[in-house]
């Protein structure tokens, strides 16, 4: 029997994870932290109409973007909700009027679209299936000084030591949201972030690196809490320098047209090979190896996660 799975897909900046989780996961919503996030994507379903990918409809939001609508057609649209970093406001300074930029409360904003998606889920109205959370990494520097801003609850639960302290809530969402929320709706959440150097000590790489969290505690036990954490990797087939991120600007700068006819799936020049690491690092158990797949795969994400018997 399959069901919807939780995955972390952590990689450096630029590797098309956005864009291939908005090609694999089409019925899902997309929170994000970034207003250009699925501007690659949508430069994909312009230039490869053969696809048949979804617009992208954005929400309206604080900041007031181009093209936000109220609503949409979920057959032919994903759904793209903004929750930005800060906002402008106009304050009132000596008599006169000031444009000033204020923090906006991330922590609170996203509680409210959980819950108003749930209900949806649980009444049978929901648009979307399932959500795509990007970027997590930056979500969670922005819960922690919401933290910061209205205090930690002393008596808050610390699973890791009296120093977990002010991580003990932001543990605690995360855990909620997988191992409780993701599981009941059974529809898929998806976590997209930065990734770490690894962690090394006296020249022995002691951990491979993992989502950029506040906290490397948090790397662990996030990873801990998904059914599958995949690594991006990238590298190029003609013989050109692994990790090479600006794959569709030529070498010497200059512009020049894309020949689409050599451009894969998911806006991937023919010449250059994308491929996730199921396994990368011994603590992060119960994770997609289990499901038999091999430690590097070097297919899309959509098959893998097929392969691994989730509904994707």
């Amino acid at each position: 029997m399959t069901r919807s799975p939780s995955v972390i897909i952590y990689g450096p900046p630029g590797t098309g994870k956005s864009t291939e989780a908005a090609v694999t996961f089409q019925d899902c919503m997309f929170i994000t932290s970034n207003p250009g996030a699925l501007w690659p994507y949508e430069d994909l379903q312009r230039l490869k109409p053969d696809l048949n990918l979804k617009r992208v409809s954005y929400a309206p939001s604080p900041l007031r973007l181009p093209r936000e609508v109220k609503d949409w057609n979920p057959e032919e649209e994903i759904r793209c909700i903004l929750i930005p970093e800060a906002v402008m406001a106009i304050q009132e300074q000596n008599g006169r009027k000031v444009a000033v930029e204020m923090n906006f409360h991330n922590w609170q904003r996203m509680s409210q679209i959980l819950d108003m998606y749930t209900v949806q889920v649980l009444e049978g109205t929901a648009k979307s299936q399932g959500i795509v959370f990007d970027e997590w990494s930056e979500f969670a520097a922005r819960f922690l000084r919401d933290l910061e801003n209205v205090g930690v609850d002393p008596s808050a639960p610390k699973p890791f030591g009296t120093s977990w302290g002010k991580w003990s809530p932001l543990y605690e969402y995360h855990r909620k949201l997988v191992n409780t929320r993701q599981k009941q709706l059974n529809v898929p959440f998806v976590f997209i972030a930065h990734h770490q150097p690894p962690e090394v000590d006296g020249g022995e790489i002691m951990l491979k690196g993992g989502p950029n969290m506040p906290s490397k505690k948090l790397v662990k036990i996030f990873c801990a809490s998904v059914d599958a954490v995949l690594q991006r990797g990238i590298e190029r087939i003609n013989g050109k320098a692994n990790g090479d991120l600006d794959l569709l600007t030529p070498d010497d700068g200059e512009e020049e047209q894309i020949d689409m006819s050599k451009v894969s799936t998911y806006g991937v020049p023919t010449n250059v090979q994308r491929f996730y690491y199921t396994e990368t690092d011994p603590y992060w158990e119960r994770k997609i190896r289990s499901f038999g797949l091999a430690p590097k795969e070097t297919r899309d994400l959509r098959t893998l996660l097929r392969e691994a018997r989730f509904v994707a």
